[in-house]
């Protein structure tokens, strides 16, 4: 049953790595997921290959909790170059990974291989009980550190989706990584529980099945979802700016300055938006994002949610989508669209599902689409 669940494991960690490098455009995030499952096929084939020594006890520590002490870093790495545009990897990222090196040394240092041999080597490290207890103590330390970190990362990006995409899905809502960084976290500090439980045979279980199950479902999450998640398209910071009175006007200037976006290029900017959408109708693509239009327009991204916020004060979601719900609007009007469904007609204007439609028509008429046809018609 063990060796299964670590061929299992080992087997899909690197398939899944090969397909996510396979991947156009790799991303960096990519690059870090591809290396994530990588050093998970290392800790499975690893643990494979301690198991053909019979004498090595079956709740070893040695290579397993220095391996473990890298996935926090792996876990807060993917999701920073994940929910924030980078051009380039920062080398200074790597010393997130110092400690784990720092744990491989001192284990190569307390160490005697060469004379003791491979399993009595291991059963002369496991005794090492002080250093045992010192990393996983800055384990546990480091998982909710990180995993707090990402969760962060994760939570400001999804408030801002709505200036960057005119749609919300699970390629671009990262849902999927808040609950898998919350499992992870719970299988990993139940293990270490059940260890600890185990270790002073207050239970009986065998751990190491129940951590290394967990990693390969973990696995099959990260490599699904990772594969079909979108690259963010942008993460400029939109200067607040506050109202009223005669300073409304001295702030947003100084907010035009501090982004670059200069005061006589601002209603130019604004008309070619607005004509974009009019004479092009990009909105009817039904994941449009702000980098698609742009694209269109060649006005840069951050200048885009900027304008749409201090200028019409609405986010990129909306501005999108009140394009789709006036189409709409005309073609419920229409007399050539009678033979038409309505979620027919949502999809032709850029709607992806029925209850977006529904819920964005009703926000933005006061009333559903059938309701307005129905009255349109009378």
């Amino acid at each position: 049953m063990h060796d299964t669940i670590l061929y299992i494991g080992l087997t899909q960690s690197v398939f899944a790595a090969i397909i996510i490098y396979l991947k156009t455009p790799l991303s960096i995030s990519d690059k870090i997921l591809g290396g994530w499952l990588i050093h998970i096929a290392y800790l499975l084939g690893f643990a494979l290959f301690r198991r053909s020594f019979p004498d090595i006890p079956e709740s070893s520590w040695v290579g397993d909790l220095n391996s473990l002490i890298s996935f926090p870093p792996f876990i807060y790495l993917y999701t920073k170059y994940s929910v924030q545009e980078q051009k380039k990897f920062n080398i200074n990222d790597l010393l997130h990974f110092l400690p784990v090196m720092l744990s491989i040394i001192i284990l190569l240092i307390v160490a005697d291989w060469p004379s003791q041999g491979f399993a009595f080597g291991y059963n002369l490290l496991n005794a090492k009980i002080w250093l045992r207890n010192i990393l996983g103590a800055y384990l546990l330390l480091s998982l909710w550190v990180y995993l707090y970190r990402s969760y962060v990362l994760i939570a400001d990006y999804r408030s801002r989706i709505v200036d960057l995409f005119s749609y919300e899905s699970e390629k671009n809502n990262y849902f999927w990584l808040q609950v898998v960084i919350i499992l992870f976290a719970l299988n990993l500090n139940l293990t270490l529980v059940l260890g600890a439980l185990n270790e002073y045979d207050m239970i009986h279980l065998k751990v190491g099945i129940i951590n290394r199950l967990g990693l390969v479902l973990f696995v099959y999450a990260v490599s699904f979802w990772g594969f079909r998640q979108n690259q963010l398209l942008v993460t400029q910071k939109i200067e607040s700016i506050e109202k009223g009175g005669l300073d409304e006007k001295v702030n947003k200037k100084d907010s035009y300055r501090k982004t670059g976006l200069k005061d006589e290029n601002v209603d130019a900017y604004l008309d070619n938006l607005i004509a974009t959408m009019s004479k092009t109708e990009i909105w009817k693509n039904p994941e449009i994002s702000v980098g698609d239009l742009s694209n269109e327009t060649k006005i840069p991204k951050h200048y885009i949610t900027q304008l749409l916020n201090e200028k019409l004060e609405k986010n990129f979601y909306t501005f999108v989508n009140e394009y789709r719900t006036e189409g709409a609007m005309t073609m419920l009007r229409s007399a050539d669209f009678d033979h038409w469904s309505i979620i027919a007609i949502a999809f032709e204007c850029g709607f992806n599902s029925k209850s977006a439609f529904n819920n964005f028509f009703k926000k933005h008429t006061g009333m559903t689409p059938s309701a307005y046809k129905k009255q349109t018609n009378l």
